[in-house]
């Protein structure tokens, strides 16, 4: 069987020269023949082994070789798997075996690959979801993306992930009226000086109207807090409307410290969907309560309050 050398997929019958996993380039040298298979006869033996060699040593090299950190000793690869699991310290664990390892020998881009999915996975939560290495698999994403090292289906992801938003809509509105709506940042992003972040405000579409809401501005980072962007159009036609607000995104990267030199690294389009009910304007036939502050002293006068 074919499998890409990096991440593991299977190339059986792919004629492309790409990897559709992780897309690394696997025409030369990129790919690896055969299946792997775990060799439990080996490792019972190789465990033998180390015990033998514990008795060999007496009593006290076996003390010795209960308090040794067997979990610096495991493949990388299974190391990268643990961050898959649902146990926290596990996680915990795994992250900071991996970070002392890339400090001290490095990692194989294979094993980085994983841990970028791991990442992204946990980007990927909701913002109230994610554990306590949120950020720190955040700055690593962003590093990883500066430097190129992520995959193109990555690096989207990312991007993405790290600007969601959610749009609010006021839900009635009369036949006339302007329907207001607002996005609220929901992604995981980060404030990296590395980026530059352009969100516009494009169309708002209601029913069948369609405006151009405004102009985008710069800001520093790759995240949005509070409040992104609010825009209004004007309500046509009677009952349930489809309402959707289109923001064009522009990454730019800094190639200096200066917001002037900026090249840009990703442009795509995030499209929020929501419903207002759009009523008919008051009429004789279509009563509806207005405010009226002239008719407030009148009402009071007439209305009178008896306590027995």
């Amino acid at each position: 069987m074919r499998r890409c050398r990096r991440c593991g997929y299977d190339l059986s019958g792919n004629a492309s020269g790409g990897c559709p996993e992780c897309g690394s380039d696997v025409a030369v040298g990129g790919v690896t023949i055969g299946d792997r298979r775990r060799r439990p006869v080996v490792a019972a033996l190789g465990l033998l082994l180390v015990l033998g060699g514990g008795v060999g040593l007496g009593w006290p090299g076996i003390e010795r070789l209960r308090w040794v950190d067997w979990y610096r000793y495991r493949p990388q690869s299974w190391v990268a798997r643990d961050l898959k699991s649902n146990d926290g310290q596990i996680v915990a664990r795994a992250w900071r075996e991996l970070e002392r390892r890339r400090r001290e020998s490095g990692l194989s881009e294979s094993t980085e690959w994983h841990v970028a999915e791991a990442a992204l996975a946990e980007q990927a939560k909701p913002t109230r979801s994610t554990g306590p290495l949120l950020e720190p698999m955040l700055a690593y994403l962003s590093r990883r993306c500066a430097d190129r090292k992520l995959s193109a289906g990555q690096q989207d992801r990312f991007f993405r992930q790290a600007l969601r938003a959610e749009l609010k809509v006021r839900p009635v509105v009369v036949a006339g009226e302007r329907v207001h709506l607002s996005t609220t940042y929901t992604g995981n992003g980060v404030n990296d000086p590395h980026w530059v972040t352009e969100r516009g405000f494009g169309r708002v579409t209601v029913g069948p109207v369609t405006v151009e809401s405004g102009v985008g501005f710069p800001e520093s980072g790759l995240r949005a807090d509070g409040v992104i962007g609010s825009s209004s159009a004007i309500a046509s036609g009677v009952g349930p409307q489809p309402v959707t607000f289109t923001l064009p995104i522009t990454i730019y990267q800094r190639t200096t410290g200066s917001d002037k030199f900026r090249k840009v690294l990703a442009k795509f389009e995030q499209v929020l969907r929501g419903t207002t009910l759009i009523e008919e304007k008051p009429s004789a036939s279509n009563p509806k309560m207005v405010p009226d502050p002239a008719l407030a002293e009148g009402i009071r006068a007439a209305t009178s309050i008896h306590i027995q």
